[in-house]
């Protein structure tokens, strides 16, 4: 965002009479934050501080915001009795270690019901991410390019760039969704790298011990597939396998899981309606995406598909961002750009 147009935004949203006026005129919403990795330097994990996440918290709760759990978010909206309220919720992808006991006991510090969307084979010792595995190739090679081989064609990849691993992870997204990690299997050979079999430190997963252990202490979990592949890209029987293990181990190992389900990357042309019929089907309340938007409450009573792609705002790592996106000028600034592109992404599924 301009600079400028940021610096109004967070002027206006601090007025009190205006703040008190868009209460009463805007729709009820949510402001829903995804966090990825929190920093752990001990353990080499980069990621936002937590010293930054405190600082947010507090701030929140010294400003009369009020914390909400993703499926209490869906739920009041289905049912109609999501208030206009200051709401905020916090989500977590992956299920990495300390995403479920650092980030955890900040949010049991706060008492806000943040929800961590987990990898089932991932936290099971089965896999790491295929995404992971790739970085940690390229990070450890002296080698300058590498070409992959895709069903179609094969794409030469420049490794000199700055995050070299981005190009191609989003290529294989785009044209490997359904063997991504024997295309990474195949780099590695191309290497001569070995990938462990096990994550290395800063890559390790919470323990279902540990999950149950912050579920008591009200920390939300769900599913976010069993493997983290693009579902866009399966089968219909691997996009059904994907929903049903996830749950399915998810509910082995907690005591109340959450009814939602979480997209691996979340963007537009990685989810489809294929999903959201399996999900509608198998009784699934609600899917997050990753794009940029507010859980709008109107839209997600009136609009069937809207509930199965809801948007998450980036957890910013700014203070002031922060302060601006809780805001109600942030969230008419999000509706009149059109970030919010649920109605117009539809026709594509």
């Amino acid at each position: 965002m301009n600079t400028r147009y940021a610096r109004l935004i967070k002027n206006v949203a601090s007025s009190r009479m205006l703040n008190s006026i868009a209460k009463q005129l805007l729709p009820a919403h949510v402001t829903i934050f995804m966090l990825h990795r929190l920093e752990v330097p001990e353990a080499g994990v980069n990621g936002l501080s937590p010293v930054h996440l405190e600082r947010c918290l507090n701030y929140l709760c010294e400003n009369n915001y009020r914390f909400i759990s993703l499926e209490e978010a869906v739920q009041r909206t289905l049912n109609g009795t999501l208030e206009r309220e200051k709401w905020v919720a916090f989500s977590l992808d992956d299920g990495f270690a300390e995403q479920v006991t650092l980030a955890g006991n900040i949010f049991s510090k706060f008492d806000c019901p943040a929800t961590c969307f987990l990898i089932t084979g991932f936290i099971d010792g089965n896999l790491w991410q295929w995404e992971h595995q790739l970085n940690f190739l390229l990070k450890n090679t002296t080698a300058t390019s590498v070409t992959v081989k895709f069903a179609s064609a094969e794409q030469t990849f420049n490794l000199q760039i700055p995050k070299a691993h981005r190009p191609v992870i989003a290529a294989i997204r785009k044209h490997g969704a359904n063997n991504a990690y024997q295309i990474v299997e195949q780099i590695s050979q191309e290497l001569q790298i070995r990938i462990p079999s096990a994550p290395p430190l800063d890559e390790r997963p919470a323990t279902w011990d540990e999950i149950r252990t912050m579920e008591e202490r009200g920390m939300q979990f769900a599913p976010h597939t069993v493997t983290h592949r693009i579902v866009s890209g399966l089968s219909d029987d691997e996009q059904s396998h994907e929903i049903a293990e996830s749950f399915k181990r998810v509910k082995q190992e907690c005591k109340q899981p959450s009814n939602i389900f979480c997209y691996p990357s979340g963007q537009a042309d990685q989810y489809d309606e294929r999903m959201f019929n399996k999900l509608r089907d198998a009784g699934v309340s609600a899917a997050f995406s990753a794009l940029p938007g507010y859980l709008n409450g109107p839209q997600i009573a009136s609009d069937p598909n809207y509930r199965y792609a809801i948007p998450r705002m980036t957890m910013p790592d700014n203070f002031d961002e922060l302060v601006r996106y809780v805001s109600w000028a942030q969230y008419l600034y999000e509706k009149f750009k059109g970030n919010n592109k649920r109605s117009q992404s539809y026709g594509a599924y």
